[in-house]
């Protein structure tokens, strides 16, 4: 059972913890207990208790560059592992810029961990929207689990960290760019609001236990993939959550409730389902996606039906676009999709979706025959559709996601008969809006500040320190 693996790896840490506590002092200094070292000078944030039943009264940690115990002063350079797991209190952390190292899931399971700020001088670590990134922003490490609504992770990011997303209980869908390429095991396990999930073309493996015990509707597979998990989207340990702060959603027989509606894979090449380990053919992928509508390219249906095991036993259906009635060319752009609805014309045998970015780079290419059935993939940016419509009315509907944030694009659509010859060219620009950033990272160039809101007040982090408006440190 998961729990018990959690418990298990927590228990793990704590052992070894005591096994080397010969090389360490482990003291308390504040609210806060901290390893020792005498002879580099140097302290390592740690658990409040060796088995790491944490912290059961914090609320915010401010962690210190330096602490002083016995008139020695030690520079405080790491967060060991699990440091702060399952505070469930904790609602807000900094990190200075002394903290060069953070050990595996100093914050997994805080579930009402709504922000860490790192201090801006920090060499290997930085955050943005309350995010914990590596210093370049090319590792998402830890999303925090009180974070509220949807979330889409910048295009900077190839990697999303173990973990990093355990039981966030706040996230609702979720938009991983084309820019990532691996994402950690248990990385989105027990998002119990989770209903929505975007993976980009650059993701190449679904690991174990990916999105477990997450109650999600909708999931749009980029054209990478090639090996999904059996057990990535398992949901039957639901229940060995009992211990926090929510009921899992059951019906009136106490059934878990959890149907899969929609999947959308882009891969032309059916990906792999891998055999569990503990024997069996796929039936924990099978179990979820059984009562799915399963839309893969048309010209590869044939190919996913052959997949006996797994793909086969679903109903696999061509991708389409949404008809729907409309009369001229529109494009709705958010942050990191847009919604492109255009016109029939008549005689046309193929519609042909071609967007640039400014520097005439194309992003995508996507060719729907006359019935709106996508019949050609070639582009770099994931897509997702509305379902589909068997009634042909007087145009189309098709959204394309991972697009950049505030960004310039131009879209042509051409429009061809039964031979080829072009019949009509439309052609229109379109911006993708900011992500809002947020107040925490309003940056200030005369003081080389940082604001952030907590609890309904802003404060200042400057350095590693944090501030009132009025200028007063706060401990």
């Amino acid at each position: 059972m998961r729990k018990k693996l959690f418990t298990l790896l927590l228990t793990m840490a704590a052992s070894v913890g005591t096994m080397f506590a010969w090389d360490y002092e482990r003291v308390q200094i504040g609210n806060l207990y901290y390893n020792l070292d005498a002879t580099n000078k140097t302290a390592e944030v740690t658990s409040e208790y060796y088995d790491n039943n944490n912290y059961s009264r914090l609320i915010t940690a401010n962690i210190p560059a330096s602490v002083v115990y016995d008139e020695v002063e030690y520079s405080v350079t790491s967060i060991g592992n699990w440091a702060f797991a399952s505070c469930e209190r904790l609602t807000f952390v900094t990190i200075p810029k002394s903290v060069i190292n953070i050990e595996y899931g100093p914050f997994t399971a805080c579930i009402n961990l709504k922000t860490i700020i790192v201090g801006a001088d920090n060499p290997n670590y930085c955050s943005m929207d309350g995010v914990l990134f590596n210093k370049d922003k090319t590792q998402l490490i830890q999303y925090p689990g009180g974070k509220q609504g949807a979330y889409s992770i910048p295009s900077s990011v190839t990697s999303i960290g173990d973990e990093a997303f355990y039981l966030c209980l706040g996230l609702t869908s979720i938009d991983i760019p084309n820019s990532v390429t691996s994402i950690g095991i248990y990385a989105f396990t027990a998002c119990m609001n989770l209903t929505s999930i975007v993976i980009g073309n650059g993701v190449k493996e679904i690991r174990e236990g990916t999105f477990m015990d997450c109650p999600l509707k909708s999931i749009t597979i980029g054209t990478g993939i090639r090996k999904i998990a059996s057990d990535a989207f398992f949901n039957i340990e639901i229940n060995c959550y009992e211990n926090y702060l929510f009921e899992p959603k059951t019906d009136a027989a106490g059934n878990f409730i959890y149907t899969m509606e929609k999947v959308i894979c882009y891969s032309k090449v059916p990906p792999t389902i891998e055999i569990p380990s503990n024997g069996g053919n796929g039936n924990f992928f099978l179990d979820n996606f059984l009562e799915a509508d399963i839309y893969v390219p048309k010209e590869s249906v044939a190919r996913y039906q052959a997949y006996n095991d797994t793909w086969g036993k679903l109903g696999i259906l061509p991708i389409e676009a949404a008809t729907t009635d409309v009369t001229d060319l529109i494009v709705t752009p958010s942050s990191s999709s847009a919604e492109i609805t255009w016109p029939q014309v008549s005689g046309a045998a193929s519609y042909e979706l071609v967007i640039k970015d400014k520097s005439d780079n194309v992003v995508c290419t996507l060719i729907f025959n006359a019935q709106g059935q996508l019949t050609s993939i070639a582009f770099n940016a994931p897509s997702r559709d509305g379902a589909p419509q068997r009634t042909q009315t007087a145009g189309f509907t098709f959204t394309v996601t991972g697009l950049d944030a505030g960004t310039s694009y131009d879209l042509t659509i051409t429009s061809k008969d039964n031979n080829g010859s072009i019949l009509d060219t439309q052609t229109v620009a379109f911006f993708t809006s900011n992500i809002a950033t947020g107040i925490d990272n309003a940056q200030s160039d005369q003081v080389q500040s940082t604001k952030h809101l907590r609890d309904g007040q802003i404060y200042i982090l400057r350095g590693d320190k944090v501030y009132t408006v009025t200028g007063q440190e706060v401990k």
